[in-house]
């Protein structure tokens, strides 16, 4: 309120710039809020079990400790190019992935190292116990030259003909 008082106070430039100063400062500390919020949203769900007695993770070294992957095939189709990968777990119970689909997380490079845009798959994967599953993306674009899935930051190779 006091900041709003100020700001009635000043006049012409003054008034713009004191403005723009306490909308910046809001932002600031909206910004590191959400950032708190998925943080703790993170680290809440990858400390509980699931009622299956599933693990949950969502950091890349977490994912990268418990999970193995394998690209088994790309194939593209009418603007679009699906990659099918085996995701696997030692772990004696099930995986859960969460997450899958925020940015940054499953990106497809082509040969010259360009990145397509994920557009659909499941944003959670699931893993039984000592299993592997099938996991299909679908990225926008033909891509024809792919040549590595950035899985949580690290490449898999995807297998050329």
């Amino acid at each position: 309120m006091g900041s709003l008082i100020f700001l009635m106070a000043c006049s012409g430039e003054d008034t713009r710039e004191n403005t723009a100063s306490v909308v910046s400062g809001v932002v600031e500390r909206l910004k590191a809020l959400v950032a708190g919020v998925q943080e703790g949203t993170a680290q809440g769900r990858e400390n509980t079990e699931g009622a299956s007695g599933a693990r949950t993770l969502t950091r890349a070294e977490a994912i990268h400790d418990a999970v193995s992957f394998e690209v088994l095939e790309v194939s593209t189709n009418e603007g679009e190019t699906q990659v099918v990968i085996a995701a696997g777990t030692e772990a004696e119970q099930p995986i859960h992935i969460a997450d899958v689909l925020a940015e940054g997380n499953v990106i497809l490079l082509d040969a010259d190292g360009f990145a397509t845009p994920l557009r659909s798959g499941d944003d959670t994967i699931v893993i039984a116990a000592n299993a592997r599953t099938r996991v299909t993306f679908v990225f926008a674009g033909e891509v024809t030259n792919a040549r590595t899935l950035r899985l949580w930051g690290r490449e898999t190779p995807v297998p050329t003909e």
